[in-house]
């Protein structure tokens, strides 16, 4: 038995002195020189480049230091013997872990199998080192090893606190890791290269990860940051990974427990059964890549993962996703198929070219959410997973955009900006969320927690921007630009019950501030902003319209350039208007929406110069848009908001 050398026995000496024991059995020798196949063997204390080529042996009380970031390099004929006292590993949810072996290996050095040496047995070691953060220095490294690699297997081994990834089988064959943990790591866990050029050179064979665990991934100088992975699942064939946990995570938006690499060649499907992703910063699973070859992940399981549990992309592959446990899938790539188990959410995201159907089957789905404007449509097909048309929410489709849910297929064409966006205003903060043209989202605070918002355009210039109506001193405030602030211009409005209206009712292509009064049914018109610091001049039409209760709405509902008014039942969601500021009956009703929905007009969908409604349903905070003045569903559906929030719609 050799004694245990801890690191701090070596840390003062310097390079090329003794370390002599004439009292212990098995000494350890510092040499000059490099060491000899046999000297190297029983060594336990490496301060420069070392080839073992032999059978390099190690038992319960062993420990070996690693100084200088010195490799210690099994060439051929080398192998390793390390066996410790088995020990518990880890429960299989990752958050118990017994972190100590009675085998040690500490320093700055790094591990490396080459070419040439043989079958190993590493089992119930504990390995710190921190290795020089390049290419090729890693704490358990297999390098172009091949067939010699077969058999090796790496049981119950700790791997933590390492500067440059842990465990790395690269262009090696055949190996067995199981029970393994790797803690604290750097640039990612269970890792090998991409291939060169295409090329397979690079490809590991009958890989094994079984009840191997990953806890806590960052990247490294030399790793990526945006798709650092626990377990980076490379090219070559016979793979797999089970009974496995990746958690802990930190990277970036790509980052993820599970990662099938864009750069792959050759064949590269593997076998991923019961395997768990939470609590990374990202995505529990990450697929990236273009495949023929039909990968099976079976019984995955994800949670608390701040992206979404499996991210799935690139163009179109043809994944088998079987009896999954999962909150949230996010849908890139077409083409790829889930049966059984459980989703919360599916999200679809930007397609890049057409390809096969998204099928899911036998799987419970709570709800669909289609986002996918912008590339190529998608076709999404259901059967037989309780999903339903009123789960599903359109945030944006490409025309051709097609589900199907038992049968019944509807298309979807919707982006979330033609003519006028949407906005909403947190009437509790009094900050506002205005949707532009292109899609972006400007945000600030203007006004009192309870005012009333409103939007118009007040200088001419095309866009709207804020208006508020403060019952308390019966005051409108008036902003020309869409940013915090003091009003432009304020003005007094009426009574404090009253309700504020703005448009163009005159079709000069300037929105001015009218009031409806509910306690009459009276709608007041005034072509003219009120003077600063003055009141409301007088109406230029007076009129009355409506029944108790309804709220009113201001919209251009026949296209003539001059916005016009109307009246919405929360109740019953019945909507009906006026073509003329003049008294008398309703030219028009439809009724849309759910009652409690929130009404709002705009030029939804084409763009034809007609208003038509939109109701925002708090229960659920999204907007269903009607694109034309007629009875029927929703043409299109925008998730936004939140419950207490008030829209408004304009041209911001």
């Amino acid at each position: 038995m050799f004694p245990r050398i801890r690191s701090k026995s070596v840390a003062s000496m310097a390079a090329g002195t003794f370390l002599l024991s004439a009292f212990l059995v098995g000494a350890v020798f510092l040499a000059e020189g490099p060491a000899s196949a046999s000297a190297a063997c029983d060594q336990r204390v490496f301060d420069r480049d070392t080839t073992i080529t032999c059978r390099f042996v190690l038992r319960p009380g062993d420990s070996v230091v690693l100084l200088n970031g010195a490799c210690l390099c099994f060439g051929p004929g080398g192998s390793a013997d390390w066996q410790g006292s088995p020990t518990t590993t880890w429960s299989d949810d990752g958050n118990t872990q017994n972190l100590e072996r009675d085998i040690e290996i500490t320093g700055n050095g790094h591990i490396r199998f080459e070419n040439g040496s043989g079958m190993s047995t590493i089992r119930y070691v504990e390995i710190n080192l921190q290795p020089p953060v390049q290419l090729g220095k890693y704490p358990l490294h297999w390098h172009h090893a091949g067939d010699g690699s077969r058999g090796t297997v790496v049981e119950g081994v700790v791997v933590k606190n390492s500067t440059n990834r842990a465990f790395v089988p690269h262009a090696s064959h055949g190996i067995t890791f199981r029970d393994t943990i790797a803690k604290n790591i750097k640039g990612g866990a269970y890792w090998w290269d991409p291939p060169q050029g295409g090329k397979e050179s690079n490809n590991s064979n009958d890989i094994i990860y079984d009840h191997a665990l990953a806890d806590g991934v960052t990247p490294n100088p030399i790793s990526s940051t945006h798709r650092v992975s626990a377990f980076r699942l490379g090219s070559g064939s016979g793979n797999t990974v089970t009974n496995s946990v990746a958690m802990n995570v930190v990277g970036g938006k790509d980052s993820s427990g599970f990662q099938w690499p864009e750069h792959v060649a050759g064949p590269r499907a593997w076998r991923f059964e019961n395997n768990t992703a939470h609590h990374n910063s990202a995505n529990g699973i990450f697929v990236w890549q273009n495949s023929k070859f039909i990968h099976i992940i079976d019984g995955y399981r994800g949670y608390a993962n701040e992206n979404s549990d499996i991210d799935h992309g690139a163009y179109a592959n043809i994944y088998d996703y079987r009896n999954l446990t999962v909150h949230h899938v996010e849908v890139h790539a077409l083409g790829w198929s889930v049966t059984g188990g459980t989703i919360g959410t599916v999200e679809t995201s930007e397609h890049r070219i057409d390809g096969s159907p998204v099928t899911f089957t036998g799987v419970a789905v709570g709800r669909l959410i289609v986002d996918n404007g912008g590339g190529f449509p998608g076709h999404y097909v259901f059967t037989n997973t309780g999903l339903s048309f009123n789960n599903v929410t359109v945030k944006s489709a490409e025309p051709g955009t097609q589900v199907t849910i038992n049968g019944e297929t509807r298309g979807f064409a919707f982006s979330n900006t033609p003519g006028h966006p949407i906005g909403f205003v947190d009437p509790t903060r009094g900050k506002w969320y205005l949707r532009s043209s292109n899609g972006s989202v400007t945000t600030f605070f203007y006004g009192n927690p309870r005012d009333i918002p409103f939007v118009g355009d007040w200088d001419c210039d095309g866009d709207d921007t804020p208006g508020l109506f403060r019952r308390s001193d019966a005051f409108a405030y008036l902003r020309n630009s869409n940013s915090q602030g003091n009003a432009d211009r304020q003005f007094f409005f009426g009574n404090p019950s009253d309700v504020p209206l703005a448009g163009d009712f005159n079709g000069n292509g300037c929105d001015t501030v009218s009031i409806y009064r509910p306690s009459t049914q009276e709608f007041f018109v005034v072509n003219a902003l009120g003077k600063n610091g003055g009141g409301l001049g007088a109406a230029e039409f007076r009129f009355v319209f409506g029944n108790p209760g309804d709220k009113p709405v201001v919209g251009d509902w026949d296209g003539d350039g001059v916005d016009e008014v109307g009246l919405h039942r929360e109740s019953t969601g019945l909507f009906y208007w006026r073509n003329t500021l003049t008294t008398g009956a309703a030219d028009g009703q439809i009724i849309f929406g759910n009652p409690g929905d929130r009404f709002v007009a705009g030029d939804w969908g084409k763009s034809d110069g007609k208003d038509s409604p939109a109701v925002f349903r708090p229960s659920n905070t999204v907007v269903f848009f009607r694109h034309t003045l007629t009875q029927g569903a929703a043409d299109s559906e925008f998730l936004f908001g939140r419950k207490s929030w008030l829209p408004v719609a304009g041209d911001f």
